[in-house]
């Protein structure tokens, strides 16, 4: 581990490094298309492959009990789906073909259910039924306020239908299994954990929500016809995946005792649920009251 830490430090460090120019090249919007495509798609790749390889260093590595190498194996195997899926995207440009909708997709969307099946798989501590029953109400009211937000905000301003239906379809299929991901990381961060850093969820949040961010702005977007301007989401893209690179790394550099007992985490969603929910429902009763009024004034 001595000489592992300082390599997955510099890796990280090159990472952020690299995040950071591509952010100050493209904010001055003095760039060629054609160029800011070759640099965004390999700097995706290259964040994947090193995911990738760090997942696959964790898993054969006998420092973890046999379930947190097989976890991240599947998340290093998702991070090798979105790899193939930013080539692909990277073909389909410089070959001046569409690249949405295309077989990049289901590379892209992929990467959802694997990504889900490797963290819902971490271990944590038994609970009682009880407890597992709040837990399951807590992420069906998320997932119901968000359904709704998706709906009201993306879905409803503009019918399926057309030549672009299929855009549509597959565009708003990136933020619905972004929900799912991030509800299930939700639910383990509530947990009791054992064997997985509280630090290394953290980071995994941290990227599902800026890959939530980026997925939701596109879907918007592409719902609505306008054009949109890549760089801004390939940022958060960007972001996402260095987050589950700096988790990954947490996890290989400090790996928790296979028979440490955690902490107890308070379940603070919960508390916070019975304030938000409400909050968020009624909010959404008013940006629908306000637009009928608007339009019934017209």
């Amino acid at each position: 581990m001595s000489t592992a830490k300082p390599f997955i430090v510099s890796l990280i460090a090159a990472g952020a490094l690299a995040i950071g120019y591509y952010t100050f090249w493209t904010m001055g919007r003095d760039f060629d298309e054609t160029a800011e495509a070759v640099a965004s798609g390999i700097l995706m790749v290259l964040l994947n492959l090193a995911v990738t390889g760090l997942c696959s260093w964790i898993a054969a590595s006998r420092e973890h009990q046999p379930q947190i190498r097989r976890s991240w194996l599947l998340i290093g195997v998702a991070a090798l789906s979105n790899a193939i899926a930013e080539c692909l995207w990277l073909y389909y440009t410089l070959a001046g073909l569409d690249p949405f909708p295309s077989l990049a997709d289901v590379f892209y969307l992929a990467f959802y259910p694997l990504m889900l099946a490797g963290v819902l798989s971490l271990p944590y501590k038994p609970m009682q039924r009880e407890r597992r029953m709040l837990i399951g109400l807590d992420m069906t009211i998320i997932l119901a306020v968000c359904i709704l937000f998706l709906w009201y905000f993306i879905v409803a301003p503009r019918q399926m239908e057309g030549p672009d239906g299929l855009a549509g379809v597959v565009a708003l299929a990136y933020p619905i299994a972004d929900l799912f991901i991030l509800t299930g990381i939700i639910s383990i961060i509530q947990r009791d954990l054992e064997d997985v850093g509280r630090l290394a969820l953290i980071f995994l949040g941290a990227s599902m929500l800026f890959t939530t961010a980026a997925d939701v702005l596109f879907a918007y977007l592409e719902t609505q016809g306008e054009d949109y301007i890549m760089p801004s989401a390939n940022i958060l893209w960007m972001v996402s995946f260095w987050s589950i690179l700096v988790a990954g790394s947490w996890q290989k550099m400090y790996p928790t005792p296979i028979k440490a007992v955690a902490e107890f985490i308070n379940p603070l969603l919960r508390t916070a649920l019975l304030y938000v929910a409400p909050a968020l429902g009624m909010g959404l009763a008013f940006a629908s009251a306000v637009s009928l009024l608007d339009v019934n004034t017209r």
